[in-house]
């Protein structure tokens, strides 16, 4: 419901990096989100990747990497497939650029069809503890207040990604609505400073796609 670094900590530690990996990695994290584009290689923080760079991981790293931070890194795209998986109940899809091509008379040249690439297997009991987390988030913690008044619900977390000593990165990643979701969505704001100050932005994006819909 709130956003608590300790908490994390604490859970990644009593987890350790392996578990939280496997985890994941069966949530589809770590995996490229599947666009035609070319797209950026995503890093899952812990012993394999360290590993394969001929470095050492040691077990207080996993409290960094427990709260997205260490060496993880994926784009913007890769954290909403992420967040989809939760909203589809542990179900994921390869996102695409193309729904369909039409030629001018009105012929379907080509058409994307779902292709699932996650299924995570995870507990109805699980899966309602963090989509809990993530609907008080946004209902009356990190991020109430932005989305008091828009007529929805939805599942939220911030994210606050520290670049310097000085300076971190915003994110905000949530799906919508919260029952039946039909969007899911990720926002960064580089020098953003907290993630509360990309939930904003986010808001009118959300409204738009589900007042169209």
């Amino acid at each position: 419901m709130n956003s608590c670094n300790y908490f994390f900590f604490e859970v990644g530690r009593q987890t350790g990096i392996d578990k939280l990996n496997e985890w994941a990695e069966r949530l589809g994290l770590g995996k490229k989100a599947g666009l035609e584009l070319r797209e950026g290689e995503p890093v899952l923080a812990g012993r394999a990747e360290r590993s394969a760079r001929g470095e050492y991981w040691g077990e207080g790293e996993t409290l960094a990497a427990a709260i997205g931070q260490s060496d993880n890194l994926f784009t913007p795209l890769q954290l909403a497939s992420f967040i989809s998986v939760i909203a589809e109940g542990g179900s994921g899809y390869r996102a695409h650029l193309i729904l369909r091509v039409v030629a001018p008379d009105g012929t379907v040249v080509a058409e994307t069809t779902p292709e699932q690439t996650v299924d995570a297997d995870i507990s109805a009991a699980s899966l309602d503890c963090v989509r809990g987390g993530m609907y008080d988030a946004a209902k009356s913690g990190t991020v109430g207040q932005v989305f008091a008044d828009c007529g929805y619900e939805i599942g939220a977390k911030t994210g606050t990604a520290q670049i310097s000593a000085e300076n971190s990165n915003a994110l905000f990643a949530c799906y919508a609505p919260f029952v039946d979701p039909q969007i899911a969505l990720v926002c960064v704001i580089e020098n953003g400073t907290d993630g509360y100050n990309a939930a904003a932005p986010s808001e009118p994006v959300i409204s738009r796609f589900l007042g169209e819909r």
